[in-house]
């Protein structure tokens, strides 16, 4: 499945991959693959090994070019770019996701039965509350709560600087959307709109079934 896009036009992909067993293959750049290697938590390695290979895919699949073609760099706060194109990573225990796209673009990623396990006692919900919630947003309610988390990592990530200060995002400010897929929650920052969502298993591509979430803050995710 080939998507290649012109990319003076404005396109928004997410891939998504189960995490992959980890392999000896090295990665574009050096530099990246240095910041894999000290990586000494199995668990972790072939999670960041699986999203950067979930990024390879992506550029050779929407862009038509294989990732060594792009000049990458990685900007002080730790997010990589590219001159080409944007992107933005996230991975869990379990799923892989790349976010590629001709404009700015942030993901998150959570899944919700674990947050929703994470989150169950009203007191770690108060403190959460605390934490992230700006002006105006305040509230204990975990649906809720989770879609500021989603929106808050893809809106600094959008961003693309600075340190992480979820109490300093206004996600009203910030163009974000809501999806799910199977048991996972995402959240988009990106002007580019109709995403277009692709299943990568480690060997092929298929289209991957994500609905959109009300972005009113209180659709249940169940």
């Amino acid at each position: 499945m080939q998507a290649h896009e012109n990319t003076t036009s404005p396109f928004l992909h997410v891939y998504l991959s189960p995490i992959l067993r980890a392999t000896r293959e090295l990665l574009y750049p050096t530099a990246r693959q240095e910041e894999l290697d000290s990586v000494t938590d199995a668990a972790l390695f072939a999670q960041k090994q699986t999203t950067w290979r979930l990024l390879e895919c992506a550029v050779q699949n929407s862009m038509g070019v294989p990732l060594s073609a792009l000049h990458l760099a990685r900007q002080e706060n730790g997010k990589w770019t590219s001159e080409e194109c944007f992107f933005s990573l996230t991975h869990t225990k379990e799923l892989a996701a790349v976010a590629l796209s001709s404009q700015p673009v942030g993901i998150d990623m959570e899944l919700i039965p674990a947050f929703f396990a994470r989150f169950a006692n009203e007191e770690k919900r108060r403190a959460l509350q605390e934490k992230i919630c700006a002006a105006g947003e305040e509230t204990t309610e975990v649906n809720a709560l989770l879609h500021l988390w989603l929106k808050k990592e893809s809106a600094y990530k959008y961003a693309g600087s600075g340190a992480f200060r979820p109490k300093h995002i206004c996600v009203r400010e910030y163009p974000c959307s809501l999806h799910t897929y199977e048991n996972f929650a995402l959240a988009l920052c990106s002007v580019a709109q109709a995403a277009h969502f692709f299943f990568w298993d480690g060997k092929q591509l298929s289209p991957a079934r994500c609905a959109p979430i009300p972005d009113d803050g209180k659709q249940s995710f169940f």
